[in-house]
């Protein structure tokens, strides 16, 4: 809802503040509880975050006094308000000094920017393309970061495999080994035992000599002188 005009600028907010920068907050709807929601526009310094809850220096201005406490937990500013507010990302939550429905009270409600958060409209697109582009670089690091822990572990249970296939392979390869010593042995074997049956065979085919003829009783033969 469009917030009531009352006034200049110059009117609404002390000398301090017309020194800084100043931006009306022109639209705002109902949150629940005493909470005013306002989008803001791109350009002002970052709100408060989840890592950064202090980071907002901004105030809010109603009449040109400022509210307050800043920074304040989003339920309190529902259930107590009081000029409660919190500069949450890209949104301001807020209520009245009184709890009166902002829409309608007639005030007028400023956002004071300091000097240091003030930004030209070209510079500010620049510096919110910067953002958006160290956004997206993050996020593709972050995306080839991820891409290659996905490669380190495949090659990790690679590496895995290999070693498990080279233990099985000299596992095989000294089996190998013991089965063709034991082959070379029984070879061995072989060749001595054919040896041995055939020495044992011409032993046994050989003729008896003289002087085992007549150990079995087998005289020699003499002359017929």
């Amino acid at each position: 809802m469009l917030l009531p005009a009352r006034g200049s600028a110059a009117t609404a907010a002390p000398a301090a503040a017309r020194a800084k920068a100043l931006h009306p907050i022109r639209y705002c709807e109902a949150q629940g509880g005493h909470t005013f929601l306002s989008r803001l526009p791109a350009g002002l310094p970052p709100g408060d975050a989840e890592e950064e809850p202090g980071r907002s220096r901004l105030q809010v201005l109603e009449d040109g006094v400022p509210l307050g406490p800043a920074h304040a937990p989003h339920a309190d500013i529902a259930e107590e308000g009081k000029g409660r507010y919190s500069h949450w990302g890209d949104s301001l939550l807020f209520s009245a000094s009184d709890n009166s429905d902002p829409r309608t009270n007639g005030r007028q409600y400023h956002l004071l920017v300091p000097q240091q958060g003030r930004e030209d409209f070209g510079h500010r697109e620049r510096t919110t393309m910067r953002a958006d582009e160290r956004e997206s670089a993050r996020k593709e690091l972050d995306a080839e970061r991820a891409r290659s822990k996905v490669v380190d572990d495949e090659l990790d249970a690679l590496k895995l495999q290999v070693y498990v296939l080279r233990s099985d392979l000299n596992r095989s390869v000294a089996r190998f080994d013991s089965l063709r010593s034991e082959l070379h042995d029984a070879d061995d074997r072989t060749q001595r035992a054919v040896q041995e049956i055939a020495v044992g065979t011409l032993i046994a085919e050989r003729p008896p000599h003289r002087t085992e003829r007549a150990q079995f009783g087998h005289s020699a033969p003499t002359s017929g002188v």
